[in-house]
C-alpha cells in the first residue's frame, strides 16, 4: 500500500477532465466482480431539459454493443444452434462470398473477429440509414449478394476470408440477422430476452423497451460553439418506429444497430460486463458458460505487420467480439498498472465509450461521455483519444486493482483474522487466529491511510465514528494481504 495516499479523489480528477475537454456529461465507473468501487456520474443527460448524468442514464454506446452481440451468438452457439466454423450461408440463405476468393468460406467465426474480409465500403451509410428508415426495411443480401440494390464489389478485400482483419460494422450486422435466422426472434427481443431479462437490466437495442424515456442521454457536437444533438433527442417522447410493422425477421438484423445500438446506462453496463469477471455468471445468473467466456476473450488475431489493418496502432489483437488490448507503449495501453486489458471501445454521434475488464486483477472500468466540446484529439502517448487517456490515467493512479484481488470477509486469501461486527457502525474488532505484531493500517478506497493502531494480544477494537460510510481496507503490518470492511 505504499504511496498510496493521494492528494485528491478519482472523483476530483474527473471533474477536472470533464472541464479541461468541455464534456456535456458522462459516467465513469470502476468494478469489481461483485461490486461497483467508483460510481462517478457527471454533467448533463439533455442540456435543453437540463437533465443531469446519473448512474440510470442510458447511453446509446456505440461499438461496445458489438461484444453484446458476440454474446448472444456465443449462447446460441452453446444451444448447438450456430457452428462458429460453418459457412455462414448456411445461415443467412444467400451466398456470402468474397468475391475474388468464392470458393473461401466465410464463417461466424471470422465474422465476430473481423477477418471476413468485408467491410464497410461506399454504399454501406446509404445501405444502414435506409436500414433504419426506409419502409420496407431492406434485406441486408441487398447489401451483400451480387445484384443487390447495394451491392459493390469495393466492399470487399482483395484477401482470403479469415487470413487478414479489418474493422467493420456490416459484420455486426450480418451476426444480427443470423441470430434471428436460427433463434426466430427479432435480435433486440431476442438480446432482451436472453441477457437483459435474466440479468434484470434495462439496456436494449430498441430504445422503446427503456421504460422511463427521460432515462436516455441526448448525443451532441458542438459546432460553431453551440451544443448540437446529434440522436437520442426524444424529449420525454418515445419515438413510433412504422417500419417494424412489416419486418420479416431473419432478413435484416441491422435495422437494431447490433453493431452499435444499444442504449444502456453505466451501472447496468457494468454489471453486464462481470460475466467476463465471474466465468459466465452475473449474481447467480449464468449467462455464457467459462468455455465461451474464455475464447471470447483468446486471440483470434494478433497483428504481425502485414495481416490486416491495425486501426493506427488501436487493434493489434482481437477475440470473439472484444478488443485484446496488448500493451504497446504510445499505442494501445488502458492501465498502466495492469496486464493487457480485453473490452471494447466505442464512438458515434458525439459520444465516446470504454468497457474494459482484467480478469486477472478482478477489475472493470468504464467510461462514456456524450459530447466533447474541446473535440477529439490524441497525443503522443496513447492512440485513444486524449480524454479517455487521462481518465485511464486517473483511474490508475488511485491503485484500484488493488482494492478488487481483496476478498471479502469470510473469504480472506490468508485466513488469518476475522473481523465483526461487518457492516459496522463504531467499532469494529479483529481477533487473530494467531500472534500478531506491529500495527493494523485502514485504508479507504483511495489509498489514503485515515487510521492507524498497534495490535495487542492479536486483538485490536477501532472507534470509527469519524470515518464516512463507505468500504475501507485493513492491511496488517508486514503483510500484503488485505481484509475489506464496510463502515455503515
Amino acid at each position: 500500500m505504499g504511496g498510496m495516499v493521494q492528494a485528491q479523489s478519482l472523483k476530483d480528477d474527473v471533474s477536472i477532465i470533464a472541464a479541461d475537454h468541455d464534456l456535456m456529461g458522462g459516467i465513469v465507473m470502476v468494478y469489481c466482480s461483485n461490486e461497483n468501487v467508483e460510481v462517478i456520474p457527471f454533467g448533463l443527460a439533455d442540456l435543453e431539459r437540463n437533465i443531469k448524468v446519473t448512474d440510470s442514464t442510458a447511453f446509446r454506446i456505440a461499438s461496445i454493443s458489438k461484444t453484446i452481440t458476440a454474446i448472444a451468438i456465443m449462447q446460441l452457439v452453446e444451444d448447438g444452434e450456430i457452428d462458429l466454423d460453418a459457412d455462414a450461408s448456411d445461415y443467412l440463405g444467400f451466398d456470402l462470398e468474397n468475391p475474388n476468393y468464392p470458393t473461401k468460406h466465410i464463417t461466424t467465426r471470422m465474422l465476430l473477429s473481423h477477418r471476413s474480409t468485408i467491410f464497410d465500403g461506399p454504399t454501406y451509410s446509404s445501405f444502414l440509414s435506409n436500414a433504419y428508415n426506409a419502409n420496407p426495411i431492406p434485406p441486408i443480401s441487398d447489401l451483400l449478394q451480387n445484384g443487390g440494390a447495394y451491392y459493390t464489389t469495393q466492399q470487399f478485400n482483395n484477401a482470403e476470408p479469415g487470413k487478414y482483419f479489418q474493422y467493420a460494422n456490416i459484420n455486426y450486422g450480418i451476426l444480427g440477422t443470423i441470430v434471428e435466422v436460427v433463434s426466430g426472434e427479432r435480435f433486440d427481443e431476442y438480446v432482451r430476452n436472453h441477457i437483459m431479462i435474466p440479468l434484470d437490466l434495462q439496456g436494449s437495442f430498441n430504445v422503446n423497451h427503456i421504460e422511463n424515456i427521460d432515462n436516455v442521454a441526448v448525443l451532441y457536437r458542438k459546432q460553431n460553439g453551440v451544443w448540437v444533438p446529434q440522436v437520442d433527442n426524444y424529449q420525454g417522447v418515445q419515438p413510433v418506429f412504422a417500419n417494424l410493422d412489416t419486418y420479416t425477421v431473419g432478413t435484416n438484423g441491422a435495422r437494431f444497430g447490433p453493431q452499435g445500438g444499444l442504449r444502456i446506462s453505466g451501472k447496468d453496463l457494468a454489471k453486464l460486463f462481470r460475466l467476463f469477471l465471474n466465468e459466465g455468471t452475473v449474481d447467480g445468473v449464468q449467462i455464457l458458460n467459462p468455455e465461451s467466456v474464455q475464447s471470447m476473450m483468446n486471440p483470434e488475431w494478433t497483428y504481425n505487420g502485414s495481416n490486416g489493418n491495425n486501426y493506427y496502432g488501436l487493434f493489434n489483437s482481437w477475440g470473439l467480439g472484444m478488443h485484446i488490448s496488448t500493451n504497446t507503449n504510445n499505442s494501445d495501453e488502458v492501465l498502466e498498472a495492469l496486464p493487457p486489458m480485453i473490452g471494447h471501445p466505442g464512438e458515434a454521434y458525439g459520444l465516446v465509450s470504454d468497457a474494459y475488464v482484467s480478469p486477472e486483477n478482478n477489475l472493470g472500468i468504464i467510461f462514456m461521455t456524450n459530447g466533447n466540446g474541446s473535440g477529439y484529439t490524441t497525443g503522443n502517448s496513447s492512440v485513444f483519444y486524449t480524454v479517455e487517456k487521462e481518465i485511464f490515467n486517473a483511474i490508475n493512479s488511485y491503485d484500484f486493482p488493488i482494492a478488487c484481488q481483496v476478498s471479502s470477509v469470510g473469504d480472506f486469501p490468508v485466513k488469518e483474522v476475522d473481523l465483526f461486527p461487518n457492516p459496522v457502525d463504531s467499532v469494529l474488532m479483529m481477533e487473530s487466529l494467531g500472534a500478531i505484531e506491529g500495527k493494523a493500517l485502514i485504508y479507504d478506497l483511495q489509498g489514503k491511510l485515515v487510521l492507524s493502531q498497534s495490535i495487542t494480544d492479536g486483538n485490536v477494537i477501532y472507534g470509527l465514528d469519524q470515518l464516512k460510510a463507505g468500504t475501507y481496507f485493513i492491511q496488517l503490518e508486514h503483510q500484503q494481504v488485505l481484509y475489506r470492511f464496510v463502515k455503515k
